[in-house]
């Protein structure tokens, strides 16, 4: 009994980590989405 709630904590933790992990990738994606064509048409730049 001990072993089934010590993995099903794991799993639930590896499934937040991906849920949280897919809201990234969707922020980032969108991030990109909007900056690459500014970017490559010289309508944005990048400073140091």
């Amino acid at each position: 009994m001990e072993l089934q709630l010590e993995k099903g904590n794991s799993i639930t933790d590896l499934y937040l980590k991906k849920e949280y992990n897919d809201k990234q990738i969707k922020s980032l994606t969108k991030l990109r989405n909007t900056l690459l064509p500014k970017l490559m048409s010289g309508e944005g730049r990048i400073t140091d």
